[in-house]
């Protein structure tokens, strides 16, 4: 491929959804935080599974503020909703945009007078179709034990954009001196919300848990369930949110979190077993840290990207693991052994996103995290293989390089790294590529 797609300006983020970007009818939706000349949201367009994009409705860009992550999702009946900030200060009130799928213009804001989430702690949403529902999570200054972080939740018509309750307190009820990060949710069995966090000792001492808990259609809070548990740092530190990715389909559950930084432990069951029914992968931690991951189901394979810093030689490496049956994954493929030192991140800098492209392959979205990386860069997952996008050198734009035509596609010849043993292209390789 001749170079990927720039999506957005350089001073643009990626923001939260299920799926980023998110394949609607037969096009592909990303919504951007556009920070220049003033923050605005942009929505942009794809009707060629990401080998072009525009931005939609330009002259009606909302403006918003920084001090809450914006999150979005489609109610399947033609209407992205986006939660945003419109002060500048943590805990300021939150409304939602509405934007039409069909006329692929900007509509109502919906103003809620609420406070939104914390500014220091990313917000996550999803969409629940039986109650119609999108669901907001985050960390609320109201809500916090002193400096012990709490999580809560908002549920909002999806069809108006008005709030139907919140913020509610979700995970820790009394303050035991853990601070709580909620992070990705997904649909359980009888279309339950499922809440993810990372409980963490505010003091470092102890261990770092992955929790869940259930939101049912009836909007009964179920109890905290501890899934998996790993003995934390002696002091606090970039470790203690650890991002937990979480995806689920019509039969299979599978959930990844990289605790300490440094390594990756994915859990994953039939829908119906969840939680009692979870299998542990646990992937060595060796000479990495700073490792991030996304990860996405598509056409019945659970794929796992990860980012992962050699501390050795100063390189991150990108690799992708492919499971079939949720019960084990394939030997890590690398997809690219980059020669400078940054990784792949969202807005949090704790992970980065998968969404859909419209051949049932996923692709990744995500933003520089000092808006000074080398490349970003798109997959897309097949049955039988995994077709890898050309890797590039656009510096600091947010981009989506799509490998959904073949046409488009040229791959360079990976050679064996004689001190990892995983094969790795070299920059002579990626040259021919241009």
């Amino acid at each position: 491929m001749g170079s990927p797609v720039i999506v957005a300006p350089t001073t643009a983020l990626a923001t939260f959804s299920p799926q980023n970007p998110q394949l609607i009818g037969t096009a592909l939706y990303s919504v951007v935080y556009n920070r220049t000349p003033t923050d605005k949201l942009s929505m942009f367009k794809s009707l060629d599974n990401g080998v072009t994009w525009n931005e939609m409705d330009v002259a009606h860009r909302p403006t918003i503020s920084g001090a809450m992550t914006p999150v979005w999702i489609y109610n399947n009946a033609g209407l992205i909703l986006v939660a945003a900030s419109s002060g500048a200060a943590s805990g300021d009130p939150f409304f939602i945009q509405l934007f039409s799928t069909t006329t692929d213009t900007w509509g109502a804001q919906v103003a809620t007078g609420l406070a939104g989430t914390m500014e220091a702690t990313p917000a996550f949403a999803i969409f629940n179709p039986v109650p119609n529902e999108m669901v907001i999570v985050g960390d609320f200054d109201a809500l916090s034990f002193g400096a012990s972080l709490r999580a809560g939740y908002y549920r909002i018509n999806a069809s108006t954009g008005a709030v139907i309750s919140g913020p509610i307190g979700c995970g820790e009820t009394i303050n035991t001196g853990d601070a709580w990060f909620p992070r990705q949710m997904f649909i359980g069995a009888s279309n339950s919300v499922w809440f993810t966090f990372n409980q963490s000792p505010t003091s470092g001492l102890g261990n770092q848990e992955l929790v869940v808990q259930n939101l049912s259609s009836t909007h009964v809070l179920g109890t905290k369930i501890t899934i998996d548990t790993f003995a934390n740092l002696p002091a606090p530190g970039p470790d203690a949110n650890t991002m937990i990715n979480a995806f689920s389909n019509s039969t299979r559950v599978a959930l990844c979190w990289s605790p300490l930084n440094n390594n990756t432990r994915i859990l994953q069951c039939s829908l119906a077993s969840f939680p009692s029914g979870l299998n542990l992968q646990a992937l060595p931690a060796g000479n990495l840290s700073s490792v991030s991951t996304a990860l996405i189901i598509v056409q019945g394979i659970t794929v796992l990207f990860r980012n992962e810093l050699d501390t050795i030689d100063g390189t991150f490496t990108l690799t992708y693991r492919l499971d079939p049956t949720g019960t084990s994954f394939d030997p890590a493929q690398l997809i690219y052994q980059p020669y400078t030192i940054n990784q792949f991140v969202n807005v949090s800098g704790d992970g980065f996103m998968t969404g859909a492209l419209n051949n049932g392959g996923s692709g990744i979205m995500a933003t520089g995290a000092t808006f000074d990386t080398e490349f970003i860069l798109a997959l897309a997952a097949f049955p039988s293989s995994l077709s890898i996008a050309k890797l590039s050198g656009v510096a600091g734009a947010l981009i989506l390089a799509s490998a959904s035509s073949g046409a488009l596609c040229r791959f360079a010849r990976p050679t064996k790294d004689r001190r990892s043993g995983y094969p790795i292209i070299t920059n002579k390789e990626l040259m021919k590529l241009s």
